[in-house]
């Protein structure tokens, strides 16, 4: 067991109680509501911003599968490791048009 002069050093504890960046929390936010203190909204969720990344990754793989198959989508589905129905969802769900 390492002794206290060997133990790397480690940031502070994050989760600790009194140890948040702000003193009303992340973004300031003390009500809970989605606005901040002067009434404009807050910033975006941390889900929403999760969303949006996946969204946006799902796309940057579909498009250029497709443009190397020559929009064969039976081709791209497999090869993006998903079914067909799937694929058209998403070219729809996202408004990919072929080029």
């Amino acid at each position: 067991m390492p002794t206290a002069a060997e133990e790397p050093a480690r940031s502070p504890d994050v989760h600790a109680v009194g140890a948040t960046p702000t003193a009303g929390g992340l973004n300031g936010n003390h009500n809970g509501h989605g606005k901040n203190g002067n009434g404009s909204p807050a910033a975006v969720s941390l889900a929403e911003a999760a969303r949006t990344a996946m969204l946006q990754a799902e796309r940057d793989l579909i498009v250029p599968m497709l443009h190397r198959v020559h929009w064969n989508r039976r081709k791209a589905a497999p090869l993006l490791g998903i079914s067909y129905k799937t694929l058209l969802n998403k070219i729809k769900e996202h408004g990919i048009i072929q080029e």
